[in-house]
């Protein structure tokens, strides 16, 4: 009876259509999870939605020089739930009773990311030891250094979400990932 009670209740609460955005999005951010603004204004009645829940029908604010992914359980996916708001009253309904299943939690997780499509500058680069390289032309053994800068812009975000992105994180800087990028651009 309490899973029944707290399926329909939290089945309820979230048919809220929210607004959502980027959380923090600076010019070192690769990847940020969406905030929903629910929770924050005290003038917002939806207080007990779940966190990872994504009615159809919310808006999404995608700024410029950015890319939203809705994320369904790990996988990209371009539907959002139903949401009796949105015309969806049946379908709502089943979910809210699919619930029931699941002991009253919803059966899905979904989160929008926003990744960054602007150039990312100004990244830093170097050998941490000098590398050894024998010149027959000198006929001798020497010792060679580098650094520099270097910059990256995501042109693929599904596949860098997929192939780069830690998904255990809901932010990711360009240093959390720059072992990667700068291990590749010294063996190219």
């Amino acid at each position: 009876i309490k899973a029944a009670i707290s399926s329909i209740g939290s089945g309820f609460a979230d048919q809220w259509l929210e607004y959502i955005r980027a959380g923090k999005m600076d010019d070192r951010m690769v990847m940020s999870a969406g905030v929903a603004v629910r929770g924050r204004d005290r003038r917002n009645a939806n207080t007990k939605g779940s966190a990872d829940y994504i009615s159809d029908g919310s808006l999404i604010e995608v700024g410029v020089n950015q890319c939203m992914l809705l994320v369904d359980g790990g996988k990209v996916d371009n539907q959002a739930t139903p949401s009796a708001f949105s015309g969806s009253l049946s379908q709502a309904l089943e979910e809210s009773f699919d619930r029931l299943r699941f002991g009253g939690v919803p059966s899905r997780s979904q989160k929008a990311y926003f990744i960054n499509l602007q150039e990312i500058k100004g990244i830093a680069f170097g050998t941490p030891t000098p590398i050894n390289y024998f010149d027959s032309f000198y006929n001798a053994e020497l010792y060679l250094r580098t650094n520099g800068y270097f910059s990256i812009r995501i042109t693929d975000p599904i596949r860098f979400y997929a192939e780069a992105i830690p998904h255990d994180r809901d932010m990711v800087t360009i240093e959390d990932i720059q072992k990667l990028y700068v291990a590749e651009f010294l063996t190219a």
